[in-house]
């Protein structure tokens, strides 16, 4: 059996897994099909207020079936009168719950048929900068994708520029998503991005400068309990590395830890420091002096949680050298 040796891939794999799902705390949905499962709240449903009612404005204003305007997809293969079935509903609730269970919060916009198109860019925008993950559907408007498109264009706009923090977008729809990279990819193209910097990879994804990754899932065949581990096992294939899990890992314990730290920064000190910068002639002095107290604290949070044993180890060295170190080194103890 091997003398329970784990295999150095599982192993390497695993810790990236668990390194990525420490760190994303919150993912955000946007998608014009909202559902919840109203049998499970039939308890606090008005007697009033009709089931079907409820259901219709849970599901949207165009529920009814697809709008006089819809565009022609024939040629496509796309079937305009599955695209408002069941199988293009967004379950809020069994998503919620998914990754409730991973310790990741669940944000979500639902763009109305009367929303401005440049709103509800600019509300994507803004809640992506306090998202881990963005998961966007493929049709937010009239079975169109030009809106899904210009947010995709606007977050890596922002991102080139510093402006966001997510560097995982995905595309969770109903319809088949095997066409859907590369109409992506020239709708990019058409609008003048940098394609030496992207690419398509196996397995329906898009990468962008190394940084950022496009991956595509069908709702039908990513449920919601499974959409988690979808999300983490990609996330992780970005940030695979020594160093990205330690910073990963770095910054999920201060995350953890934010409420201790402002707990011993608190005002009650705020006489003490008064009093030291009033014994000093230059006020960068007592700045320095600040950076240099709340860096002491940082450090010793990320020692006392041993972050640095659990992500450079020697166990990790040889793990790495393992996969990636073509020929036999030997990592000194």
């Amino acid at each position: 059996d091997g003398g329970g040796v784990q295999d150095p891939n599982v192993a390497w794999n695993n810790f990236q897994f668990a390194s990525a799902q420490s760190f994303i705390s919150n993912v955000v949905f946007i998608d014009d099909r909202p559902f919840i499962n109203l049998g499970e709240v039939s308890d606090i449903i008005p007697d009033d207020i009709e089931r079907e009612d409820i259901e219709n404005e849970a599901m949207g204003d165009d529920v009814e079936g697809p709008p006089d305007n819809v565009r022609d997809f024939s040629e496509s293969g796309y079937d305009h009168d599955k695209l408002d079935s069941v199988e293009h509903r967004l379950l809020v609730k069994d998503l919620t719950e998914s990754f409730a269970d991973k310790e990741i919060s669940a944000s979500f916009l639902f763009p109305g048929s009367d929303d401005e198109e440049d709103s509800v860019v600019s509300q994507a925008h803004k809640l992506s900068k306090i998202a881990d993950i963005v998961v966007v559907d493929w049709y937010l408007r009239d079975q169109r994708y030009d809106l899904t498109c210009r947010i995709i264009k606007d977050l890596l706009s922002a991102y080139h520029r510093g402006e966001w923090r997510t560097r995982l977008i995905c595309i969770y729809t109903g319809v088949e998503v095997d066409v859907l990279p590369d109409a992506l990819l020239a709708e990019l193209k058409r609008n003048k991005f940098d394609m030496e910097v992207i690419s398509r990879n196996e397995g329906n994804t898009i990468s962008v400068g190394g940084d950022v990754r496009i991956i595509f899932l069908n709702k039908r065949e990513v449920l919601p309990s499974q959409l988690p581990a979808e999300l983490i096992s990609s996330f992780s294939k970005i940030s695979n590395g020594l160093l990205p899990t330690f910073a990963l890992n770095s910054v999920s314990v201060l995350r953890k830890n934010t409420h201790n730290l402002l707990s011993i920064f608190s005002s009650n000190l705020d006489s003490a420091i008064v009093g030291h910068r009033m014994h000093l002639t230059d006020s960068d002095d007592v700045e320095t002096f600040a950076l240099d107290l709340l860096s002491m604290h940082i450090k010793s949070v990320l020692s006392t949680n041993l972050v640095h044993r659990s992500s450079l180890s020697l166990g990790r060295f040889e793990q790495w050298v393992d996969l990636f170190s073509p020929n036999d080194t030997v990592i000194g103890k």
